[in-house]
């Protein structure tokens, strides 16, 4: 996740693609900022369930269910409707994501551990089948150029 307002407050959810690794950051108005990333390579191939939480300034990292990193977070306002959010995009209209994302969800408050593990537990059925779907094999098409 990210956004095109980079003046201001903000936060950024985003996959190393050079590592692997999940990447936390927030940061303020004055360019003060907090970064972190998962401890784990999370570039296998197979889906996972990412979250991240903040509450005040602590922000949480779960992967399939499970807490895997927890470290400090700029606290206070992350920007609102101030500006554009991008998903699976840099917020430059230059980079994109190579992959694919199901079941998006903003929250306006911090969840809870349980809350986390019940909404990775939950077998609902909407499951996204990634084959043949034309979004993705556009997208196929256009990075093979």
């Amino acid at each position: 996740m990210n956004k095109s307002d980079f003046h201001n407050n903000f936060f950024r959810l985003g996959f190393n693609q050079n590592s692997g690794q999940l990447r936390f950051y927030t940061e303020h108005e004055n360019e003060a900022n907090k970064a972190w990333i998962t401890d784990e390579d999370y570039a296998d191939g197979l889906w996972h369930h990412v979250v991240a939480t903040r509450n005040g300034d602590q922000g949480r990292m779960y992967v399939d269910g499970k807490l895997v990193k927890e470290e400090i977070a700029m606290d206070g306002d992350i920007g609102g409707d101030q500006t554009n959010w991008y998903l699976a995009q840099d917020g430059n209209t230059n980079g994109y994501m190579a992959g694919t994302m199901d079941e998006v969800r903003i929250y306006k408050r911090d969840l809870t551990e349980a809350e986390v593990q019940q909404n990775f537990e939950s077998k609902g059925t909407f499951a996204v089948k990634n084959t043949s779907k034309l979004s993705l094999t556009w997208g196929f098409i256009k990075k093979s150029q």
